[in-house]
């Protein structure tokens, strides 16, 4: 240190001893102004750089202001909620992936990472925040906002998880079967309330299933009333409209089968009674591995627009879908709602496969399987509301119309080929049937296309970012009997490998007639009969997913399969007609009676008869064993000709005579009843009516025997 200043001092010494040897060299060679000018020699002299003072800047003290101390607390609370939130929300989703197992193992180390990163910065940022009180104050604006946005997003997912949680739980939950009964009367008639009720004629419909008598005890605790039954849901409609009955109990579901009648039918009528009857549905699954083995599922489109999904209504879609999670192969088999088939567990009529679905879905599953002869593991119920939130929720679908055509509903332009559709122009398309060249077979076709393009959808990457949205859509409008547990295995499956399914489609088919089916009775409606080879083959391609044979995907025509119908065509037609010609000789031109088995009955204009008391009016003083009356063979008497008898020789005003009996005339025996006139014609039997109205107890026209074609051929 010390060499260094001395080599210091030396340098300043020689730098003063030059600074003055220059003066004494300026000094001695001055000049006058205007002598010339001698150039100074520049002396090159070493510059020694002097060393640079650091300019030391006076720092203001740090002051706490208000602003910077009201930045500092809120940052912190925002942080420190942040960091509490997501410790909840991530804890939430563990356990709720722990109960489903929806989300595989890499996936949840990918979560793991995330959640600790996001609270190491929390923590680095409360710590920042709250510790160092100089810290800059935009930073910590910065990171309120970080912080904030991280509380909005983990009370979106905690709202997500309670949604799905309750859907889940809903899901699982065992389905409780509604059905839903009225008391309905005529609104223009005199009844006006309950009570105006009392003793008076009801008419229920029940069948061969006693599905009424639990009904019929819950009315009979709010009011009593004599009741009349029928088979024949028409008849119920008609003898109220009719007045030939005061009342009628109706469950809600037959409403859809009385409006193919009378389509007003609800405008109509006004309720005084109504009440529920709940019961647990019965259990029709047939579990499976559904990860490993293949199974069937039954999907029953409802026609109902309703907010909540009802218990019973008509299956417009009826459709098997055959999957096989290991060769990654669907088949979709539509059955025609038409379809003119057995209902599973009844006698005499077939019936559309539609109506099925009034008596329960367990009735639809089971015909089905009849139908196919195949097992239907689980089943998914779905009404119009169900298609549109879904279609809606994974972001609209494209389907391949064959067609193009403007749907009735909504007036949607759909072209041929690729359309994009949303909800609505979804549902649109799928029910159009009156645009289209081949009407319900082409609907069918259509409804398929949407079914395919929202399995391509849902297994594509959409199942992850829309999977809240997909739960959230088919809330109350969706039903099934697959457990929570089973649809996890097959989403947390489609999410492990991503597979590509490949989707096969096809349709029955049959030839249309006019037929009598069970729920309607003798009415015919319109029908399909099947193709039994339709059957057969469609049987034989469920059977070919299920063994896991390829299919090469797209649609698969029946139509040379369009063979031998199930049962003959128009069989009923004929049948009709003999019955209206035979009613057109034999029916009286008195009026119907309605009569109960307690009570034949009897109105003002037609005071009615029995076998034990015929029964007289004033203008008809009637017979009994004492007072035959007349006969083809004995006139008797009239205005006219008073008649006479070997007891009697009879009396005229201008001959009053005589008889051995002091009674004057004969006159009319009193009864207990009156009876109507007998026809002018001569009638073999007293009684005017030759048939009187249906048992207490009727039934549909009986099945022949064993053999499905000749079924309903006899009454």
């Amino acid at each position: 240190m010390e060499s260094r200043k001395e080599q210091r001092e030396i340098r300043r010494r020689e730098k003063e001893q030059r600074e003055e040897n220059k003066k004494l060299f300026l000094k001695r060679n001055k000049v006058e102004a205007n002598d010339s000018p001698i150039k100074e020699k520049k002396v090159k002299e070493k510059k020694v750089k002097e060393p640079k003072e650091k300019k030391i800047k006076e720092k203001k003290p740090f002051e706490d202001t208000k602003t910077k101390k009201i930045i500092r607390i809120v940052t912190g609370v925002l942080t420190l909620v942040a960091t509490v939130i997501l410790i909840i929300t991530f804890v939430r989703g563990v356990k709720l992936n722990n109960d489903l197992n929806l989300i595989p193992a890499n996936y949840m180390k990918i979560l793991y990472f995330v959640f600790g990163g996001g609270l190491a910065i929390l923590v680095g940022m409360l710590a920042t925040t709250t510790l160092w009180k100089k810290f800059s104050s935009i930073v910590k604006v910065i990171f309120g906002v970080f912080a904030a946005a991280i509380v909005a997003v983990c009370i979106y997912v905690n709202s997500i998880l309670g949604e799905s949680t309750d859907i889940l739980k809903e899901i699982d939950s065992e389905v409780v079967e509604t059905k839903a009964y009225a008391l309905v009367v005529l609104k223009d008639g005199e009844y006006k309330k309950l009570e105006d009720l009392s003793y008076k004629l009801l008419m229920y419909y029940d069948n061969e299933m006693g599905e009424t008598e639990e009904a019929m005890a819950k009315l009979k605790e709010a009011i009593v009333m004599m009741s009349e039954k029928t088979d024949d849901i028409h008849e119920l409609a008609k003898k109220l409209i009719d007045k030939s009955v005061d009342a009628i109990l109706v469950e809600e579901a037959y409403y859809d089968l009385i409006e193919e009648d009378y389509p007003d039918f609800r405008e109509q009528i006004t309720t005084l009674h109504e009440f529920n009857l709940e019961d647990k549905m019965p259990e029709v699954v047939k579990d499976v591995a559904v990860t490993e083995k293949p199974f069937n599922i039954y999907i029953s489109g409802i026609d109902s627009r309703a907010a909540k999904m009802p218990s019973k209504s008509r299956s417009d879609v009826n459709m098997v879908v055959s999957v096989n999670p290991t060769t990654k192969q669907v088949l979709l088999v539509n059955i025609p709602r038409d379809y003119y088939v057995k209902l599973n567990g009844t006698s005499g009529y077939r019936d559309k496969l539609t109506h099925a679905g009034i008596y329960g879905v367990e009735k639809s599953i089971k015909t089905v399987e009849d139908l196919l002869n195949i097992d239907i593991n689980y089943y998914v119920k779905v009404n119009f509301n169900s298609v549109v939130k879904i279609v809606d929720a994974i972001g609209g679908v494209e389907v391949d119309s064959e067609y193009a055509f403007t749907t009735k509903i909504g007036k949607y332009k759909i072209k041929k080929g690729l359309n994009k559709l949303n909800g609505k122009k979804t549902l649109a398309f799928a029910r159009e049937r009156y645009s289209l060249p081949g009407g319900d077979a082409t609907r069918g076709k259509n409804q398929q296309a949407v079914i395919d393009a929202i399995i391509q959808k849902v297994t594509s990457t959409t199942i992850l970012t829309k999977f809240d949205d997909i739960l959230a859509s088919v809330k109350g409008s969706f039903q099934t009997n697959m457990s929570t547990e089973k649809m996890v295995e097959l989403v947390r499956m489609q999410i492990t490998d991503n597979a590509k399914w490949t989707v096969s489609s096809t349709a029955l088919s049959g030839l249309g007639s006019s037929e009598r089916t069970y729920s309607m009775g003798k009415r015919l409606l319109y029908v399909m009969i099947p193709y039994a080879g339709n059957i057969k083959q469609a049987t034989k391609l469920i059977n070919q997913i299920l063994d896991g044979e390829l299919l090469e995907g797209g649609s698969i025509s029946l139509s040379k399969y369009n063979d031998k119908l199930v049962v003959p065509r128009g069989v009923y037609e004929e049948e009709k007609k003999e019955e209206e010609k035979k009613e057109e000789t034999t029916t009286p031109t008195t009026p119907e009676t309605p009569t109960t088995p307690e009570n034949p009955g009897t109105t003002p204009e037609n005071p009615g008869t029995t076998p034990e008391n015929p029964g007289t009016t004033p203008e008809n003083p009637g017979t009994t064993p004492e007072n035959p009356g007349t006969t083809p063979e004995n006139p008797g008497t009239t205005p006219e000709n008073p008649g006479t008898t070997p007891e009697n020789p009879g009396t005229t005003p201008e001959n009053p005579g005589t008889t051995p009996d002091p009674e004057p005339t004969p006159e009319p025996e009193p009864e207990p009843e009156p009876t109507p006139e007998p026809e002018p014609e001569p009638e073999p039997e007293p009684k005017p009516e030759p048939k009187p109205e249906p048992t207490p107890e009727p039934t549909p026209t009986p099945d022949t025997g064993s053999d499905d074609s000749t079924e309903g051929s006899a009454e």
